[in-house]
């Protein structure tokens, strides 16, 4: 049901914003809005600076390699469905990047690395989902985290709302697919 919910929500917030003179507005409204207060405050452009620093691959890797290498049993697993969870959206962000081809709100138009969808926020929102799935004591943590992800792509001119909304959907259609096909496989197995 989670899923569900998660999925038409961020979805519909997507299209409107993409699809309708008011959402278009409204998403490009935001991101200058944004941008302009990160260029005013030196403290909120240094957070926003880290949160984008978190979610690169450094900071993804990094923070799957601790709890894979010194973690319990159980956090090697939440690791291992994470990773696989960040390849799976990192393919599907690039194609989609590709595909769309969307210039960024400050410029940038190198259609490899294009504005849609928001691959920091398919990292983060796909990490966000397994762990929160498989700790649930972690989750307002988590997702604390992978929301200043995103919203540091938007305040750094990086990435459109819009562009986190899709990274964010596509990231959670990942985890929730790897975890189903893990709990598939473990079932088949005889193991829990």
């Amino acid at each position: 049901m989670k899923l569900a919910v998660s999925t038409i929500l961020l979805a519909l917030a997507t299209a409107v914003l993409l699809a309708t003179g008011p959402g278009a507005r409204l998403d490009a409204d935001l991101v200058r809005r944004a941008v302009e207060l990160d260029r005013r405050s030196p403290g909120l452009h240094g957070f926003m600076r880290l949160g984008t620093e978190l979610g690169a691959a450094k900071g993804v890797l990094l923070g799957l390699f601790l709890p894979a290498a010194f973690g319990s049993q159980a956090a090697r697993a939440t690791a291992q469905a994470a990773f696989l969870t960040s390849a799976g959206d990192q393919a599907a962000a690039a194609a989609l990047k590709w595909a769309v081809d969307r210039p960024r709100p400050d410029g940038d138009r190198k259609r490899s690395n294009s504005s849609f969808p928001s691959a920091h926020a398919a990292a983060a929102a796909g990490i966000a989902w397994v762990t929160a799935a498989r700790h649930r004591r972690l989750a307002p943590w988590i997702w604390l985290v992978a929301l200043w992800i995103g919203a540091s792509r938007v305040f750094l001119g990086r990435h459109y709302p819009s562009d986190v909304l899709a990274g964010a959907l596509l990231g959670i259609l990942c985890a929730a697919a790897v975890l189903a096909l893990r709990k598939q496989w473990r079932g088949a197995r005889g193991l829990r």
